[in-house]
């Protein structure tokens, strides 16, 4: 009977954390593991996306291309991204390969790498050029860390239709770098906002 009893708690147990870890996804909660944004508990809420918030979205590439993304149920076989939206509809963006600039304002460390790190390096490829950001377009930054982020400066900008929900950190450790944003118009609430809510 004793033996019954111990093996009955480490099972109820199991099964109550299972519960739990269930029932936290079901209300929005997810745990952010790349250093990209501050690595921690999240919250993803619904909303129109705006720019200076942290947005959870399904990137426009896919894990074929790009072998080093972990699997998951985007339409490209990734598992989701969480960046911050720093730029929106009718913002300038400067793409070079010494960095990106929004509003004439450089984004810190934006300078694009050529290739992956790995076994197998993958070539990264990035604009190069002046473009506005049209109605529904966001321009999304690691800004966690920014100089390996795998953010718009290799793939463009992302559709707000992409985006999956606002992310709001609820305990998190931020990375060094993290506050380096300047404070501009490109990266304030007041300016850019989507008019588009995520599909």
């Amino acid at each position: 009977m004793m033996k019954l009893k111990r093996i009955k708690w480490p099972l109820a147990l199991l099964i109550g954390l299972f519960a739990g870890f269930a029932y936290a996804w079901t209300v929005g909660y997810r745990i952010n593991l790349s250093p990209s944004e501050p690595v921690g508990l999240w919250r993803v809420s619904s909303g129109p996306p705006t720019v200076g918030e942290y947005a959870l979205f399904c990137p426009p590439v896919s894990s074929t291309q790009y072998p080093f993304l972990f699997k998951g149920g985007c339409p490209g076989g990734s598992m989701a991204f969480v960046k911050k939206l720093v730029a929106g509809p009718g913002a300038l963006i400067k793409e070079t390969a010494a960095g990106v600039w929004i509003n004439g304002h450089k984004l810190p460390d934006s300078r694009p790498i050529p290739e992956s790190f790995g076994a197998d390096p993958v070539h990264l490829p990035h604009g190069q050029g002046t473009r506005r950001l049209q109605p529904g377009q966001f321009w999304a930054y690691g800004s966690g860390a920014p100089a390996l982020s795998f953010d718009s400066r290799y793939w463009g900008p992302v559709a707000a239709t992409r985006i999956l929900g606002v992310m709001r950190p609820v305990w998190t450790v931020s990375w060094p770098g993290e506050d380096a944003l300047p404070s501009t118009p490109a990266n304030t609430k007041e300016n850019n906002h989507g008019s588009q809510r995520s599909a």
